[in-house]
């Protein structure tokens, strides 16, 4: 079965959804403002707000992890593994915590530079 779309109809299809969109157009100056649930108003701030947060993660997890080595290393008791085992895990978050706080430093350089304001 065909189905023919006719002026008429398409005139008839086109007056239905005017008069059911109507009332939503008229009601829209008497909704209530609706305040934006994000604290970006830009997709700048929202980009560093996202970075901040994944950075302050990574720092978390890294300073966790030096304090394990210096568990690690302090609780030894002269065994040369244990001794390796957290001078190793001291070495790593260490520089774990040098990455993170560069990566912070060149993207506050980059955005900077791109945008020309940081706050």
């Amino acid at each position: 079965m065909k189905y023919a779309t006719t002026p008429r109809t398409s005139f008839l299809a086109l007056l239905t959804l005017t008069a059911l969109m109507l009332p939503v157009a008229t009601a829209a100056d008497s909704m209530p403002y609706l305040e934006n649930p994000i604290k970006y108003n830009n997709a700048h701030d929202l980009f560093l707000g996202i970075i901040q947060y994944f950075l302050a993660g990574v720092a978390v997890v890294s300073t966790v992890m030096f304090i394990w080595g210096g568990y690690l290393f302090l609780t030894s008791g002269g065994n040369a593994e244990q001794v390796k085992k957290g001078k190793d895990v001291l070495l790593w978050s260490s520089i774990g915590i040098v990455v993170i706080i560069g990566s912070w430093v060149l993207i506050q350089y980059l955005i900077k530079g791109l945008v020309g304001s940081v706050k």
